[in-house]
């Protein structure tokens, strides 16, 4: 009986370390919500570039009426 209960506990263990690292993976490719994967303003992968124009460095622009403070949700390739 021991033995069982040992395994038992061995087993959900690893599932719930599994569970919760499965989140994180997740996280550093998507953008779900206000300030990025982490919700900490910085991206665990990101290389930005460090000289910025309206011109140079920039990707894509999108016009934006009135004024706010928000962040775009990235999933996948789609912004």
């Amino acid at each position: 009986m021991n033995g069982a209960i040992h395994t038992l506990s061995i087993s959900t263990l690893v599932l719930a370390t599994l569970a919760c690292a499965a989140p994180a993976d997740q996280a550093q490719d998507n953008w779900p919500s206000w300030r990025g994967p982490l919700a900490s303003g910085v991206s665990p992968t990101g290389n930005p570039p460090l000289v910025w124009s309206e011109t140079q460095n920039i990707r894509w622009k999108a016009p934006i009426p009135g004024k706010g403070t928000s962040s775009p949700i990235v999933w996948g390739d789609k912004i």
